[in-house]
């Protein structure tokens, strides 16, 4: 992080890569504050902060429960008119969980686009929420071939 710093005090300039390599560095050391402070200093800085950016973010703030925080960067994320990935989904549903707010974490899964379902980290984030929100049918749905829960 001191490097960040100093390259503002020098001739260089930090960019959204650098940023976004700050943010993914506190997510992995359990600094979700100081990855959210980042975050708004791309932005103080006219800097836009990409997908890495927010998931990063986004990751730290789950790994610690702040799932409020994770719903709040997805949805700046999307109003940025930046398309979340699956990691970025997994946050936001797993944050979901955490909150015990399953619908909102089915109405996730609906978004995201059909080809991203394959993956198995979205999909066990959201029978993650169906358990806490204690939608046991819910749940054993996913385990189901075919279409999504809500049968689209």
């Amino acid at each position: 992080l001191e490097d960040l710093e100093g390259m503002s005090q020098r001739v260089l300039k930090p960019d959204v890569i650098s940023y976004s390599a700050t943010i993914s560095a506190c997510e992995n050391g359990g600094q979700w504050q100081r990855a959210l402070g980042l975050l708004e200093g791309t932005l103080q800085r006219a800097l836009k902060p990409n997908l890495i950016s927010y998931s990063a973010a986004m990751s730290a703030c789950d790994a610690v429960c702040k799932w409020q925080r994770t719903i709040e960067l997805l949805e700046r994320m999307l109003q940025c008119g930046l398309e979340p990935d699956e990691c970025s989904y997994s946050s936001a549903i797993g944050a979901c969980a955490a909150g015990a707010r399953l619908q909102r974490a089915l109405e996730l899964l609906e978004r995201m686009p059909p080809l991203t379902l394959n993956g198995s980290d979205p999909c066990s984030a959201a029978v993650g929420a169906c358990e806490a929100g204690g939608q046991l049918h819910c749940a054993l749905e996913f385990l189901r071939p075919g279409p999504s829960p809500e049968g689209s």
